[in-house]
This record gives C-alpha cells, sequence and structure tokens, in this order.
C-alpha cells in the first residue's frame, strides 16, 4: 500500500510529497545513477560524523543505503550525487531522496541542486523535524526550476540531540 501526501508552504510553494511502500522505491524515483553518477561528502568540522557506503546513494539499487552518523548537536552533513560530466537535467522537474531516519534525532533536511559546481537552488524540506518518530524509507522531494548536473542532500542535526543518529540515503533522485 502506498500513500502519498503533499504539503505546500505558502503561495510560492514547494511542493514535498512522502511516500513509502513495498516497492523498495524503484518505481518512485529515478535514480541519478542512471546518468553514471559521482558521490562526494562532507562532514564539516564534525569529528564525530561519518558517512559510510556513500556509493550506495546513487547506485539505482533502492535496497543499499549510504549511512550518514551525526555524533554532535548542531552538526551537518552532506551527501551529493553528480551526474557524469556533459549530463545535466532541465529545470522544472522534481528532485528528491528515497531514506529513513532514526528515532533518536531531531534533524533538517535541506535539498540543493548544482549546475557545473555551482549552487542553483536550495529547497529546506524541513527545518526542525524528528523526535521519537522513525520510519523505514520513504521518498521526499520538491520541484526545482533550474537545470541542473548534481543533487545535494544536507542533513543539520539539532541542538537538542544527544548519542550518534544514523541516517540511511537509499537513493538520491530526479524524476
Amino acid at each position: 500500500m502506498r500513500i502519498q501526501g503533499v504539503m505546500a508552504a505558502g503561495l510560492a510553494a514547494v511542493a514535498v510529497s512522502a511516500c513509502g511502500g513495498s516497492d523498495g522505491g524503484g518505481n518512485i524515483c529515478q535514480s541519478l545513477s542512471s546518468s553514471n553518477a559521482t558521490v562526494t561528502t562532507s562532514t564539516g568540522s564534525c569529528a564525530a560524523c561519518e558517512v559510510t557506503t556513500p556509493a550506495a546513494a546513487a547506485d539505482g539499487n533502492f535496497q543499499s543505503a549510504a549511512r550518514i552518523s551525526i555524533g554532535a548537536p548542531s552538526s551537518s552533513v552532506s551527501i551529493r550525487a553528480t551526474a557524469q560530466p556533459g549530463v545535466s537535467f532541465p529545470g522544472g522537474q522534481r528532485i528528491g531522496l528515497y531514506w529513513a531516519k532514526p528515532s533518536n534525532a531531531a534533524y533538517g533536511l535541506t535539498l540543493n541542486t548544482y549546475l557545473g559546481g555551482n549552487l542553483q537552488e536550495t529547497r529546506a524540506l524541513c527545518g526542525v523535524c524528528g523526535g521519537n518518530n522513525p520510519h523505514s524509507a520513504r521518498y521526499e522531494s520538491a520541484d526545482v526550476s533550474e537545470p541542473f548536473d548534481a543533487v545535494e542532500v544536507v542533513l543539520t542535526s539539532s541542538q537538542t540531540n544527544t548519542g550518534q543518529a544514523v541516517y540511511e540515503i537509499h537513493e538520491i533522485c530526479d524524476n
């Protein structure tokens, strides 16, 4: 069973949808892996943060996952999938991620697009979300209007987080 929801924020709404189901995400979004994406990560200055198996975030397999561990309050970690040179995507479409979050974390979630290494658009999907409501893998997305060749997921832990929070990024998508 698939559940879909759409929230609009203001008149210049950014559409955000959340879907979940037993299909493993494959028919929900198009993986950037179809463009032979490369994956890069950043933990900034957070010594207690780590990204393991980053390539799994753009491998076309919705069952595998990059794991982002954030072990310090107010820390940000990013993971970016970039299409192979010469490949870009037109504006006017949806970007997103198929992901799972833990129960012990409040977080912010932002999606950025880039073209040739230059920031194109930023979509804040959630300023401060979370708490004790883990979710199994689901799709979250936003509409973009500018062309892009990379999608970056930025997770920011809340000031109130304690302990290690591990997020799973199953796939970074466009569609």
